[in-house]
């Protein structure tokens, strides 16, 4: 997994993985440093950067790195900023969207695996790549593409209880009406989406480990 800042973290998939008894390793992208080896998937975390923000010396290294395992067909899972790098390495757009999104949002799919009502932080939005299936959109913007192996999501299905105050806190306050309208759609529907984050992370990794011997840790 990579790792951008230590307020967007591997959430409840570490714990997914442990479960399953699956080797993982977490990189700090920051560092620009990546470690060699054969890869059987990647997961690409969010970010408060922009994905197009390429002054960043650390997202430059992180596009040298990710862009020839995209191309092999290693799978890769995308988080939000993880799913506009992907879009952005594979021929779609990203651009400042009109409209920042804080909070839970109901995502209309064409499976029920990736449709439901999911925790949103963004302030850029993707423009498809010309060879990805869109998945699933909301009110205000793409929310899932599949190109290949590899599948993007806008939202987070990663996040804990923890995650989502750590948020609030930072861009509202911890007391603000919006902090507490957020900490509301958390109580109300983490639990759901905790469960559909397991379904996700059940497809994407049973798809990568059955042409595989297992992640490198």
């Amino acid at each position: 997994m990579l790792q951008h800042e230590a307020a967007v973290g591997s959430g409840n998939l570490a714990a997914w993985l442990d479960d399953r008894g699956i080797p993982w390793r977490l990189v700090d992208a920051r560092s620009g440093e990546f470690p060699e080896g054969s890869w059987s998937a990647v997961v690409v975390l969010g970010s408060e950067a922009s994905a197009y923000d390429d002054s960043l010396d650390w997202l430059r290294s992180e596009k040298r790195f990710l862009r020839p395992l995209v191309e092999r067909g290693v799978p890769v899972l995308g988080l939000c900023f993880g799913a506009q790098l992907l879009a952005l390495l594979t021929g779609g757009q990203v651009r400042r969207a009109a409209q920042t999104v804080r909070g839970w949002t109901d995502v209309d799919a064409d499976d029920d695996v990736l449709a439901g009502r999911w925790l949103s932080w963004h302030g850029d939005e993707i423009l498809a790549p010309p060879r990805a299936v869109v998945r699933a959109r909301s009110a205000t913007c793409l929310e899932a593409f599949r190109i290949g192996r590899h599948l993007g999501l806008q939202y987070h299905p990663e996040v804990t209880a923890g995650i989502v105050d750590g948020w609030s806190a930072q861009d509202f306050g911890a007391a603000s009406p919006q902090a507490v309208r957020v900490r509301v759609g958390t109580e109300e529907n983490l639990p759901d989406a905790t469960a559909g984050a397991s379904r996700i992370y059940d497809r994407f990794f049973t798809a990568a480990l059955t042409a595989s011997d297992g992640l490198q840790r």
